[in-house]
């Protein structure tokens, strides 16, 4: 049954809904659920009214969050009053204390770091991503020139329609706002054992799979779980002190945009999967570029003589002869004894550059490239793994044929390269040193297959392939693209010319036996990228899928939470933050968790018999997917402004193996969600816009469902329960879904005031709530008041055969618990799905929007209004903290309630996400 709710406003307002879509209080807004959990901003009167049925609620009572004794009163006050989540009226709000709009978690805070003249006649260039050609150099003599000429050296002519009119060097296409750049590195799930604190005692149970999760048995489209890389591990990297690297040079309008249908245009998708190449005009906007040059230019200066060792290595196939060079005079005499002229290197070459460098960290994990990517690739999702620089120098000589994908360390036919020139690159006729494509070459498994793998096969291209093309000339901004397996090369150089390139593999791809045992030993096909690759190849489980921060997923954004309980690392990153010292180095170690629009962190609670930290089981997950895959066709209701599509994510994990079930909702709930909303999507021509709403709003409630049925199944042993609260965003539409007691809200910050005001929250499922205990007594379950005194909740028990009590969870609803879910009355629907028209909020004024999802280890112990109060200052505040310090500070304030209500013997795990709900009004 689909229900509205209005909120009568004592100025006069009409109420207009009486159905799906309604408004409220002027906000656009509708709800599916039996009983809707619309919680907005409160007005003078405080009235709710149900304006499907005319009946009018009760306005709320107190909203004091407290814990133990003092939360079961408030609970049986709040029920008295049929309200859960009352808010302070605006109207009000200059009575009540100043405390509400400044919210909790004090100290010291960092504020956010701010934000065509004739060419002389060249010859040609090099590897797009990471190559020096097959073993053995190409000298000046064998020029490649002849070989051309024979083959009649085709030039692919662009379009003229396909490449967009520049003003001011940006293209003049209508630019989105997405998301800001999130990267995700990300953190390592708790362990899978543990106390639970919402159980009355916990059973014995054998070790089960989820303490060693095997990856090989989750064949289905990746999973969030694979998607995960191991925080831990990361390892900082710092720039060398004599060039500052740490300038903030890359304008994220651009690159937190996704690419646009005009660029990545069905023809140009069909010439890359043809062709195995193709090329993007004006994908990057100047100031993108020119800056970004000036910093790899210092690099590269910086680390000539790497580079030099790296060629004699490749050349004498040892390192302890590249070792042995200490001077660049060196490596040219050692290159010369064998019998490689230092002129006829095709180039220098620098790996891994994001690594150090800021600017191209920005742009190796940049949402365009990425984005661009997976939809060329054709892959759900894609991991960075490397990028260069190429330093072709006058007298280089040139680069031979070679396919990139022979010298990476996988076994996949997804990998591609995005080639960047840092200044303009003229026609071939005049010099132009751009890639020379072989047509098709990706797709001749037969050359590799039957000619071998040292070389030879290149000795007779003439012959075998009749296509030979280019994409010069090529301004700055213009990108061309190439897959692993497509054969390039390039001619010698006249001029001095730089290029970058990144290169991105199919996240599914796994790690060969021979690249991942032998780095020093015999590799299968050629070893030049081995600098690149051998500080991690060895750390990760071959013909397996693996996560590693060295090579991050990168698409779809992926954000998970690092833990202030455990993880050392994260609050020492955090408190420099904080102080503002090595902000960009803080960030850097920080970047899997949260960024300026976007951040999550968790802190495992403190529970069972043993106080040590070690023995701690964090129950909690959460996740923040940015963009969400949702494919929203141009008549849905949901396209355009700025294509913005988000999911956010807390999961509760209680009882024996609650953690897995958490784990297994934070995985499932993504891609089955997907899957129904991407449904809807198909349909959505043949829907009005009432219906697709409606549609979305089912396919959320449905999720959850799904999700407890497909663990039913799946999950061995079967116990444990999560609760699950969902926030999701397409468009500037926001959808909100709620399963127990883990709470959403979604709330304004007012930039020209600085006032917080909350406009929305989910509805609790607790125990103690009288329409809850209800429905559960109903489906045969009771609730167990706890006695007079006890610091313990309201909790759903059986009683067996024997008399014996079981059950003993405090949230009427979760996903799990199947071991008495169903004689309870335990369900995974959530109470509720509501949505809400974000234009309708922020038209004609300064509000910015955001939503903040919290487990209830946070909500019982703070107040709505004042963890929306901190995160609206971290998110909008340019002079407040940093989003992480402001999340972080709201975990310290939630500890430090805990502590003085339970004597710090008890604390439950904590984890809060917090996004902006940004959109383009265009």
């Amino acid at each position: 049954m689909v229900k509205a709710y209005a909120r009568v406003v004592a100025v006069g307002a009409v109420s207009m809904a009486t159905l799906c879509p309604k408004t409220i209080v002027g906000v656009r807004s509708f709800s599916l659920g039996a009983t809707s959990a619309l919680q907005r901003a409160s007005t003078v009167s405080g009235i709710w009214r149900d304006v499907s049925s005319g009946q009018q609620l009760s306005p709320g009572g107190t909203s004091n969050r407290n814990i133990g004794a003092r939360k079961h009163n408030r609970l049986l006050a709040e029920d008295q009053t049929g309200s859960l989540r009352p808010f302070i009226p605006s109207a009000l709000a200059s009575a009540a204390s100043n405390e509400e709009q400044q919210g909790g978690g004090g100290g010291s805070r960092t504020k956010r770091p701010k934000k065509k003249k004739k060419k002389k006649k060249k010859k040609s260039e090099e590897s797009s991503s990471d190559s020096a050609g097959h073993r053995g150099y190409v000298s000046k003599a064998e020029d490649m020139g002849s070989l051309i000429d024979r083959l009649g050296l085709k030039k692919v002519e662009k379009d003229a329609s396909e490449k967009p009119k520049k003003k001011n060097g940006r293209s003049a296409g209508k630019e989105d706002t997405g998301t800001d750049e999130i990267a995700n590195d990300s953190s390592p799930s708790s362990s899978t054992a543990g106390r639970s604190d919402k159980s009355d005692s916990r059973k014995e149970k054998p070790k089960s799979a989820f303490e060693d999760m095997a990856w090989d048995s989750m064949l289905r489209a990746i999973t969030i779980q694979q998607l995960v890389d191991i925080a831990s591990k990361q390892k900082s990297t710092t720039a060398p002190g004599v060039i500052d690297y740490h300038e903030d040079v890359a304008p994220r309008c651009i690159l937190d945009q996704t690419a646009d249908t005009d660029l990545l245009s069905l023809q140009l998708q069909l010439d890359y999967a043809k062709n195995g190449h193709t090329v993007i005009p004006a994908f990057l906007s100047s100031d993108i570029i020119m800056p970004l040059r000036t910093k790899l230019v210092e690099y590269s200066a910086s680390r000539t003589l790497d580079a030099y060792r790296q060629k004699v290595e490749v050349a004498s196939g040892s390192a302890e002869v590249a070792v042995k060079c200490t001077t660049i005079e060196e490596c040219i005499n050692a290159l010369h004894g064998l019998d490689v002229p230092a002129d006829s290197l095709p180039f220098l070459q620098h790996f891994n550059v994001w690594k150090v460098v800021p600017a191209a960290r920005r742009i190796a994990k940049s949402t365009r490239l990425a984005d661009a990517a997976a939809t060329l690739l054709d892959v759900p999702s894609v991991k960075l793994y490397q990028d260069s620089i190429f330093h072709k120098r006058p007298g280089d000589g040139p680069t031979p044929w070679h396919s990139d994908a022979r010298m990476a360390p996988f076994d996949t036919s997804k990998m591609i390269t995005f080639w960047v020139p840092l200044q303009p690159i003229p026609s071939h006729e005049d010099g132009g040193t751009g890639l020379i494509f072989a047509d098709g070459s990706h797709s001749d498994f037969a050359l590799p297959f039957w000619n071998g793998l040292d070389g030879h096969e290149y000795e007779r291209l003439e012959e075998r392939y009749t296509k030979i093309s280019h994409h010069m000339p090529l301004e700055v901004g213009d990108v061309t693209v190439h897959a692993g397996w497509t054969l390039h090369c390039a001619d010698d150089a006249v001029d001095e010319r730089y290029a970058y390139a990144v290169t991105y593999v199919d996240a599914a791809a796994e790690v060969r036996e021979d690249a991942a045992t032998t780095v020093n030993g015999e590799i299968r096909g050629d070893d030049e990228d081995k600098w690149s690759y051998m500080d991690w190849v060895g750390e990760v489980n071959p013909r397996r899928l693996f996560r590693h921060p060295s090579v991050p997923v990168v698409w779809p954004k992926l954000l998970l939470p690092k833990d202030l309980g455990v993880d050392k690392g994260a609050v020492a990153a955090l408190a420099d933050l904080r102080s503002g010292k090595d902000l960009e180095g803080a960030l850097h170690r920080l970047d899997c968790a949260g960024k300026e629009d976007a951040a999550v962190l968790t802190m495992t609670g403190l529970k069972g018999d043993s106080k040590k930290r070690s023995s701690q089981i964090n129950q909690d997950r959460a996740v923040i997917l940015s963009p969400y895959s949702v494919a929203c066709p141009s008549e849905s209701p949901f396209s355009g402004y700025g294509q913005k599509r988000l999911l956010v994510g807390i999961f509760d994990g209680h009882n024996a193996f609650g953690e897995a079930v958490a784990q297994f909702t934070c995985d499932e709930l993504p891609n089955i969600l997907a899957d129904k909303l991407n449904e809807v999507q198909r349909r959505c021509s043949d829907l009005t816009t009432v219906q697709v709403l409606e549609e979305t709003m089912v396919a959320v409630a449905d999720s959850f469902v799904a999700v407890d049925s497909k663990g039913r199944v799946d999950l061995d042993p079967p116990s444990g329960g999560a609760t699950a609260t969902a926030v999701i965003q397409l468009g500037k539409y926001v959808f909100v879904a709620n399963c127990g007691d883990s709470l959403s809200c979604i709330a304004t910050y007012s930039k020209s005031t600085g006032v917080t005001e909350v406009i929305y929250t989910t509805k609790e499922d607790k125990a103690g709530l009288e329409e809850e205990r209800q429905r559960i007594e109903e489906a045969g379950g009771s609730v167990r008041m706890p006695d007079e005194g006890s610091s313990d909740v309201p909790r759903v028990v059986g009683v067996d055969e024997n008399g014996e009590m079981f059950g003993g969870i405090a949230t009427t609803r979760s996903i799990g618990d199947w071991e008495f879910s169903e004689q309870l009355g335990i369900t995974p629907e959530p109470n509720a799905v509501d949505g809400v028209d974000l234009t309708d909020i922020t038209e004609g004024n300064d509000l910015q929007v955001f939503a903040v999802c919290f487990s209830d280890g946070v909500g019982d112990a703070m107040r709505i209004e004042d963890i929306a109060a901190v995160v609206g200052k971290g998110l909008f505040d340019d002079n407040g903290p940093h989003l992480l310090t402001a999340l972080e500070d709201v975990l310290r304030e939630a500890k430090a309630v805990w502590g003085k209500d339970t004597g710090k013997t008890y604390r439950d795990d904590m984890t809060i996400a917090a996004s902006a709900l940004s959109f383009d009004s265009r």
